[in-house]
């Protein structure tokens, strides 16, 4: 519930949506996804992507050079 309102691109559920359901959903997210594809050692594809957003370290760093950019990834 804590959850900022902010949401990624990945994301196919809003988060105030999540919200509203948390409480339905988390056993089934909790037991059936987590717990079981950490026990099998098998995760969805989904698990393996991310969005990766270059963000400059310092300002008045180039721009340019990847080494001034640390990655964020969603």
């Amino acid at each position: 519930m804590k959850l900022p309102d902010k949401s990624s691109a990945a994301d196919p559920l809003s988060v105030p949506l999540l919200k509203q359901v948390a409480t339905d959903i988390s056993p089934f997210l909790t037991e059936l996804l987590f717990n079981r594809s950490l026990a099998v050692g098998r995760f969805p594809s989904a698990f393996k992507k991310a969005f990766v957003t270059p963000v400059i370290k310092k300002s008045g760093l180039d721009a340019a050079q990847v080494s001034s950019c640390r990655p964020i990834s969603n």
